[in-house]
This record gives structure tokens, sequence and C-alpha cells, in this order.
């Protein structure tokens, strides 16, 4: 990829590539006059665990430990989990932004709210969905930096009493804080995306889906190299299909 974000087309076929990238302990890249060495230590032990982990090794088809066993012995992919979403509820009627008493008085909004509050209101605003009609969401704002703004996230009933705070499930673990976040009540999914940096080509970034009963993850990308790199080329920790 160069600087641009263009992707480099290589002449070599794949297959070699990946042979000779394996084998190598050093890739050269070279741009006009331009020349930069990149190591390629772990390339070799990286294209074994992928082997290990789809079931590869010994076959035809192996990265990195070829075989004679032919392509059709490797297993399937499992498939990706399913997510149903809940249906859609309209939006009208709902609560002005201010907090429950139930919700003011729960240990994290105090938390939240000494964080981020100016004089006895939070900034920016809480924000309120409906996700049935017997049940509210409420977006918390939590703390925030240069170019990333914290948020928590409760479900209470429409009366906005016994307030529950969400742990979201992600691909290492579950969290209660998300990073520059919004539910969107069309599609029924909320988004998050933690950046590393201002212009946001690193982070990590998740989707999670409202099923009527919980919030389930449907998708999770993660760049740890800030590097121009876009974030449709990003790594997939975690899919789901609806």
């Amino acid at each position: 990829m160069d600087e641009e974000g263009d992707v480099i087309a290589f002449r070599t076929p794949s297959a070699e590539l990946l042979r000779d990238l394996g084998n190598g302990s050093f890739m050269a890249l070279r741009r006009g006059d331009e020349k930069m060495k990149v190591s390629l230590g772990g390339a070799a032990a990286a294209f074994l665990w992928i082997d290990e982990r789809q079931g590869r090794l010994g076959t035809t088809t192996a990265l990195i430990r070829r075989g004679e066993k032919p392509a059709s012995s490797v297993p399937a992919a499992p498939a990706a989990p399913r997510v149903t979403l809940a249906a859609a509820v309209p939006q009208n009627g709902l609560p002005q932004d201010d907090l429950s008493p139930a919700l003011l008085a729960h240990p994290k909004v105090k938390e939240c709210l000494a964080a981020t509050r100016i004089g006895e209101r939070f900034e920016p605003n809480v924000e309120v969905a409906r996700l049935a009609s017997d049940k509210l969401l409420w977006s918390v704002p939590c703390g925030e930096g240069a170019y990333n703004f914290i948020q928590v996230y409760f479900i209470t009933p429409a009366d906005g009493t016994a307030p529950r705070l969400i742990d979201f499930p992600t691909a290492m673990g579950r969290h209660d804080e998300l990073v520059n976040s919004r539910y969107d009540p069309k599609t029924r999914t909320l988004f998050a995306f933690g950046k590393g940096r201002g212009i946001g080509d690193c982070g990590r970034m998740g989707v999670w889906a409202w099923t009527g009963e919980r919030f389930a993850l449907l998708e999770e990308k993660e760049m740890p190299s800030c590097t121009a790199i876009p974030q449709d080329l990003w790594p997939s920790t975690w899919r789901a299909v609806t």
C-alpha cells in the first residue's frame, strides 16, 4: 500500500509470493528512488497458525506446510453467528434529556457525572431512544479526550426506573464503556469507533444489534497500526449475519 492508500499489485503469483514471504528474512520495497526493508520475522509462524486454524496442514492449499492431501479434506469454515434484529418501534413521545432519579442514583452515572458535567448537567447531553414499548435506551457521556468521547448505556422500563448498565460483548471480552458511539433506531444497531489517533486510520470499531433482549455483536474490526490503511481493509475480528 502506498502513501495515498492505494493497493500495490504484485506481479508474482500469490501462491509463490506467500511461499517466499514465509521462507524469507526480509522484503524489499521500492518506490522510485526510495527503498525500504521490511522484516519478515514471524511470517512463517503466522502462516503456520493460519494453516492449523483452518485445518489446512498437509494439504495442497496450505500456506506454509503443504502436502498431498486434497483441498476437499479441508473442513468447511464454521457458519457465521446469526443475529435476529428486533422490530423497529416509534420514537415519538420520548422523555427529555434529563436523567430519571433512578439513573442519577446509579453509581456508574455518578462516576460519569463527576467526569463530564458542567454545573449540574452532562455535556454533551444525554440521548434517549425507545427499544420497545416498555424499554428505553439511555446514552450517558462518561469522559472525553481530544477525539474520543466515551459513553455508557442503560436500559430502563418506560418510566426510567430500575436502570441496567449494558455490558457489551466484544471479540476480546465485555465492556461497559463505548467510544464515539451512537444508536440508530431505524436500523436497531449501535456503532462505536475508538480512534487510535485523530484522523481515524487506526483503532477499533464495532456494531451491535438490538435483538429485543440484548445487544449482540454484529461486526468488529481492529487496526493497531496507524499507517493510513483504509477502514474497509482493516482485519475483521468478529462478523455475524442478520
